[in-house]
C-alpha cells in the first residue's frame, strides 16, 4: 500500500473515498434536479453537509492513537448505558419504539454506539 510521507496514511483508501463522495453527491444531484436545471429537493445540499463533516473527520480518525481508548473504555460505557437509559425514559416515539435521543433537531440512536462501547469495553 502506498503511504504518503507527509501524512502516513494510505492515499488509496482516501482516494476511494474521495471518488465515492463525489459520485454519490453527482447521483443525488442527478435525481433532484428538474429539467431547466434546477435543484428542486435539498437532499443534494444535505449530502454536501455530511461530505463536508465525513471529510475532516476521515482525517482526524487517521492520525488518531486508538489506543487511547484503552484508558477511557470504562468511561464510555457507562456514558452509554446512561444514554440508553434516558433513551427509555425520554427517548422519541418513533413507530412505537422509544429508540432515538433529541438534542435539538437532530436524533441520535445510542443503541448504534452502544455497539461500539461493548466492543471497546470487552476488548479491554
Amino acid at each position: 500500500m502506498k503511504r504518503s510521507s507527509i501524512f502516513s496514511i494510505d492515499l488509496y483508501i482516501v482516494g476511494a473515498v474521495i471518488m465515492l463522495i463525489v459520485i454519490g453527491v453527482l447521483f443525488i444531484l442527478s435525481a433532484n434536479t428538474d429539467t431547466d436545471g434546477q435543484i428542486y429537493n435539498n437532499e443534494f445540499w444535505k449530502q454536501m453537509i455530511w461530505a463536508g463533516i465525513g471529510l475532516p473527520l476521515l482525517f482526524f480518525f487517521a492520525f488518531f492513537n486508538y489506543q487511547r481508548l484503552r484508558d477511557i473504555s470504562l468511561i464510555i460505557y457507562i456514558v452509554i448505558i446512561v444514554l440508553l437509559i434516558l433513551t427509555r425514559l425520554v427517548g422519541q416515539v418513533a413507530n412505537r419504539a422509544h429508540s432515538w435521543l433529541g438534542i435539538g433537531s437532530v436524533g441520535i440512536q445510542p443503541s448504534e454506539f452502544a455497539k461500539i462501547a461493548v466492543i471497546l469495553f470487552l476488548g479491554d
